[in-house]
């Protein structure tokens, strides 16, 4: 797994996480949390996406599929 895909997973996750416990603390009175929970996980689910893709553009290796 490349280390931007991984470096880009945490910071995702980590603002997830934030924007959460600021939301549980009204930080954000105005903003539905609902739109907040979208907005902050965009880029953890793009993140998946594009690991997904990475996995299925490597593939395997023949090797790990011969060996029981």
């Amino acid at each position: 797994m490349p280390r931007s895909l991984a470096a880009w997973g945490f910071l995702g996750a980590a603002l997830l996480l934030s924007g959460s416990v600021l939301d549980m603390l009204g930080a954000f009175p105005n903003v539905s949390r609902v739109t907040l929970e979208i907005v902050l996980s965009v880029p953890i689910a793009v993140q998946e996406m594009a690991l997904a893709v990475w996995l299925i553009a490597r593939g395997f290796e023949d090797s790990d599929i011969a060996s029981p």
